[in-house]
């Protein structure tokens, strides 16, 4: 049986900072939890980056590496044809 694959967001990891139980619990309940570099970089963008990596590094949330750029380009190849 494959594993299910949850992906959170920018809320979700501010739930985090907060300490909210909803996302706590969450946590506990599934495994599979990941996020994107994207939302390390939004984070740097208000000069939090090392907290970012640290909830996800705590809280066993995998950051996958997103190529923004190459599926940028093949989305305008896309809508080109």
């Amino acid at each position: 049986m494959a594993e299910c694959r949850y992906y959170v967001n920018t809320n979700f990891f501010i739930d985090l900072e907060e300490e909210r139980s909803e996302a706590l619990e969450f946590l506990k309940r599934r495994r599979g939890v990941y996020t994107s570099r994207i939302l390390i970089r939004e984070y740097a963008v208000v000069g939090k980056q090392a907290m970012a990596r640290r909830l996800a590094m705590t809280h066993g949330i995998r950051v996958y590496r997103v190529p923004v750029l190459r599926l940028l380009k093949a989305a305008r190849r896309m809508l080109a044809e």
